[in-house]
């Protein structure tokens, strides 16, 4: 199994240097950190610089010296092909989410305002009643008196 540096990998995948430390930081490509003649380095192992990257729902094929088995390219674009509709159906999930809060909200502050509007009309009409009763309990002599005053 042969291994690469960081140099070494963006020449084979015609890529510059910082797209294949780019990579390595996000996790795309596999690298592990050993010792090499100058300190510690990253190398790339031959296996991880075959594999296809997928960066911005764009699959990204390597110049390869060796044929890809037809499976295994099948199984990756179907592994793209899962990630992006994911994302997708968690965007629209989140979305969908978002917009029922808002009607929730919206529906619950009309139902109160309905709430408030219905208890003034209810004390309203309490307090008519009260003075309703307030008139037919009163004397037919208060009721004179009234009329002429």
């Amino acid at each position: 199994m042969d291994k690469y540096t960081i140099k070494q990998a963006a020449n084979i995948l015609d890529v510059s240097k910082s797209t294949i430390r780019r990579r390595i930081k996000s996790g795309e490509l596999k690298a592990s950190k050993e010792q090499g003649p100058y300190g510690e380095q990253y190398f790339i192992y031959d296996e991880d610089l075959d594999q296809p990257v997928v960066e911005n729902n764009i699959i990204e094929f390597k110049n390869i010296n060796k044929p890809i088995d037809k499976n295994e390219l099948i199984d990756t674009l179907k592994k793209a092909v899962i990630e992006r509709d994911e994302e997708l159906v968690e965007k629209v999930s989140n979305s969908i989410d978002d917009k029922l809060e808002r009607q929730k909200s919206a529906i619950k502050k009309h139902n109160q305002a309905l709430i408030d509007e219905q208890q003034e009309t209810i004390k309203s009409l309490v307090d008519e009643i009260k003075e309703l009763k307030e008139l037919q309990q009163r004397t037919l002599f208060d009721k004179i008196k009234d009329f002429f005053t």
